[in-house]
């Protein structure tokens, strides 16, 4: 406690002192320390008049405060003269004096700092690269000059569809083979497009499509198509009744070996033709056209004019007549002459009879002739052209689409109904087409040329007409001096009726109540009556599978139409009602139909390894972007090549290329008798068997999906009987094994891979998984030799076959994502897109 003089006690009971030995010594300490401290700062030389007064030093050396200073000051200087580690020169300056664009822009950095920051953006330039100059202001850029010399510019890089400035008002844009196109819409999805398909009408924009013309003589005309087609035409092709598929061939032709280009379709204009059907000797002209996919233009376009000029100088045709004359083949290249739009759907006849106002008095021959009037009335009566033989081609002649263009858009028709009983004329009439049913005047080039955008009426001109009408909205009479535009009318029958059988299965033991709901599923078949949705569900053997694709589905017609009408077809069949889809809902629908896509279902063809190589360059990106924990592991999931599938290690490592057998109309059995028809006594191990392809469907049974680069294997027989052991969903799971990367090349999936998925995933059709995939042909007869219950035998020549002729084969499928096999049934496709 404090005492009376306020001093305290110590914990003895005695007062501290505060004066004394102790109170000097500590006084005396405190001094030194300051005189030491101010040592420190000042240098040293302090001159004090007396040891208890502290005051400043008189006197300061400025060499020895220099000194104690020098490397506070060093690391000042270079602080302020060069920039430590990634700064730039704009990070030199203070905060308060930094401003917006001075990475890029070196007037806005202070003069002292400019030539710094000049040197640093020289420096990050790529090779060729300049630097950017000031951009102009927008009265500069809106100049009538400018803006045609930006648009030249831009033309170098890629072409534009008419219906461009539509499409990027509403889609995703993107550059492919030298075109810009919509990629995908930008409202609705791939089922929104699959409802329009089923129900309604679609309509794409596939003016993108590269379109030569081959004019001469018909033995010269169908000497060089000879050369590249396969399979081989025939005098057949020159009738122009319907549009012809085949696969081009390079230089050599396809009895050569050479590699497949890409498919095309060949249209012939019949009012060429001279002379009686089948006499190829006479001296007939021949005239057609031959669309090609835009990836390859190019190249068809080069081998056409080598095998032409060829066949100018000798000519390999027979002939009777020793004078006859040889003409030239001539091949040019209709660039942005030809425009193509894709009508698909049930309602897609209901919206060309509302946009297309068929001429109907003759003028001059620019009408249409009344065998195609009597074809194209008959088909709108039926409301289908399902009911038209395949690939007709109709020409009409239509007036201006603007005179009946409605205002606002309106839903397309979904009748529901059958379709409407057509009279005996109509029948007769879409059964067998009048002759020159597809002449039109869209052949000659004079023709296109004056429907030119520069010789048509404006569409100022026709609102003027529309303002001037009593009734608001009615549609416009024709007049003489409105456009009469010649259009092709090509008919595609889409998904074909197949009959469905359920592929051979091993023996099992299914108990008289499951074999009474499978008689009494097929009777509600044969009636037409579906199962409930619960019977679905139910397991027996191979079947439950669901519907497969309907017959029918994505049938429509392709409309051809000169150049310069592309937005008032299009804005016409969009107003009544039409949904306009893009490439991404294009391909889903040709997958849903089981239809090949080239280029990405051809892993044959230089376009399909480039595409591939692209795709792996995106996806191994991406791959690599991910964190390491997050990313699949395909090492320890045994997949050697996980971005691109090498064809060439699954073919055969001791040859150099490979190629498909193209499967044209026909089955399983056509495909195993021709594999074997080369294979010699039918062994798989013969070398005339290596290296070729066959082009599968492959359906999921049950769960699971066949992505893009999933592997196709080959069952064990331990894997066949689980199949009719487990219920549906039922999966074979690979062993999983820890490998580390240097033993990359020794992982591999413990069932035999015999081919790959080139494109699938979910159909919304089958309500399963769907994809089209491409097998060896070895992999398919040690698959029919290796697993067949039955002895079924192809032409005599193959052994025990567990591949039903004509129908399907049991396989697995490996996502590469996943160590599961799911059982899935290929079946050999045939045609394309």
């Amino acid at each position: 406690m404090p005492t009376k003089h306020g001093s305290q006690r110590n914990p003895h009971g005695k007062p501290h002192n505060s004066s004394g030995a102790s109170g000097d010594d500590t006084a005396s300490t405190g001094k030194d320390a300051r005189k030491l401290r101010r040592k420190r700062v000042f240098g040293g030389n302090i001159t004090t008049t007396s040891s208890s007064d502290v005051a400043l030093p008189h006197v300061l050396d400025p060499l020895q405060f220099a000194a104690a200073r020098a490397a506070e000051i060093r690391t000042m200087v270079q602080g302020l003269t060069s920039s430590s580690g990634a700064r730039r020169a704009h990070q030199l300056l203070p905060r308060h004096m930094r401003r917006r664009a001075m990475s890029y822009n070196v007037k806005r950095l202070p003069v002292r700092l400019r030539a710094r920051a000049a040197a640093e953006m020289a420096s990050t330039l790529r090779p060729g690269d300049k630097l950017s100059a000031k951009e102009r202001s927008r009265r500069h850029r809106r100049r009538a000059s400018n803006l045609r010399a930006a648009y030249a510019k831009r033309s170098a890089k890629y072409t534009w569809l008419e219906t461009h400035i539509w499409h990027a008002k509403r889609m995703h844009m993107q550059t492919r083979w030298g075109w810009r196109m919509a990629a995908a819409p930008c409202e609705k999805g791939v089922r929104a497009a699959h409802r329009a398909l089923r129900t309604a009408c679609t309509i794409c924009d596939v003016s993108y499509t590269g379109t030569i013309e081959l004019e001469g003589g018909e033995p010269q005309v169908l000497a060089v198509l000879r050369e590249h087609l396969l399979p081989p035409p025939t005098d057949r092709v020159f009738c122009g009744d319907v549009e012809h598929k085949f696969m081009f061939h390079a230089a050599g032709g396809p009895q050569s070996g050479s590699l497949a280009v890409c498919p095309v379709t060949v249209l012939t204009d019949p009012a060429a033709r001279a002379g009686a059907l089948g006499d190829i000797a006479s001296n007939r002209h021949a005239r057609l056209w031959i669309q090609v996919h835009p990836a390859t233009v190019e190249t068809v376009e080069t081998a056409l004019r080598v095998t032409a000029g060829d066949a100018a100088s000798t000519d390999p045709g027979p002939t009777t007549d020793p004078g006859t004359t040889k003409e030239r083949v001539v091949v040019r290249a209709l660039r942005s002459e030809l425009l193509r739009f894709e009508l698909r759907g049930p309602a897609c006849t209901q919206v060309l009879g509302a946009v297309l106002d068929v001429c109907s008095a003759p003028d001059g021959g620019s009408a249409t002739s009344a065998g195609a009037r009597r074809v194209w009335e008959a088909v709108q009566v039926v409301g289908t052209p399902t009911q038209l033989r395949r690939h007709t081609v109709v020409g009409l002649t239509v007036n201006d689409p603007r005179l009946r263009t409605r205002c606002a858009r309106t839903d397309a028709p979904t009748d529901d109904a059958p379709p409407r009983m057509a009279s005996a004329a109509a029948v007769r009439a879409m059964a067998h087409p009048p002759a020159h049913v597809a002449a039109s005047a869209l052949w000659d080039a004079a023709t296109r040329a004056a429907l030119r955008p520069e010789h048509q009426q404006s569409t100022k001109d026709m609102h003027r007409r529309r303002q001037a009408l009593l009734v608001p909205g009615a549609a416009l009479p024709p007049q003489p001096s409105d456009a009469r535009i010649p259009v092709l009318l090509v008919q595609q029958p889409g998904a074909l009726a197949t009959k469905h059988v359920a592929p051979p299965c091993p023996t099992s033991r299914r108990s008289r109540a499951s074999d009474a709901r499978h008689k009494q599923r097929r009777r509600r078949e044969a009636r037409g009556v579906s199962d409930p949705p619960e019977a679905l569900h139910g397991w027996s053997g191979c079947h439950g599978n669901g519907p497969g694709c309907p017959a029918g589905y994505g049938a429509g017609w392709d409309l051809l139409l000169p150049a310069g009408w592309g937005m008032a077809f299009w804005l016409a069949f969009v107003h009544h009602g039409a949904r306009a889809i893009a490439l991404r809902e294009r391909h889903t629908a040709l997958l849903e139909m089981g239809v090949p896509v080239f280029p990405r279902d051809f892993p044959d063809t230089e376009a399909y390894r480039a595409a591939a190589e692209e795709s792996a360059c995106t996806a191994s990106d991406k791959h690599k972007r991910q964190p390491r924990k997050c990313r699949v592991n395909y090492d320890v999931l045994h997949v050697p090549s996980p971005f691109k599938t090498d064809w060439k290690a699954l073919v055969s490592s001791a040859i150099e290329g490979y190629h498909t057998a193209r499967c044209f109309g026909g089955g399983l059995e056509e495909v195993l008798a021709l594999l074997v028809q080369r294979g010699g006594d039918g062994t798989a191990g013969d070398g005339a068997l290596e290296g070729v392809l066959v082009c599968v469907h492959v359906d999921v049974l049950h769960r699971g999906t066949a992505p893009a680069r999933a592997l196709v294997c080959a069952p064990t027989a331990a894997d066949l009987r689980t199949l009719h052991r487990t219920p549906p969903g039922c999966s074979t799971t690979d062993p999983v094994v820890a490998v580390g990367p240097k033993h990359r090349a020794d992982t591999a999936p413990a069932r035999p891979v015999i081919g790959a998925v080139t494109s699938g995933g979910f159909s919304l059709a089958r309500g399963r998984g769907f994809g089209v995939a491409s097998v060896t042909a070895t992999g398919l007869l040690r698959l029919a030799q290796a697993h067949g219950p039955a002895a079924v035998a192809v032409q005599g020549r193959l052994p025990d076959c567990a591949v039903r002729p004509g129908i399907s084969a049991i396989v697995l499928v490996r996502e590469l994502t996943s160590p599961q096999f799911r059982f899935a049934r290929i079946s050999v496709c045939s045609g394309y897109a």
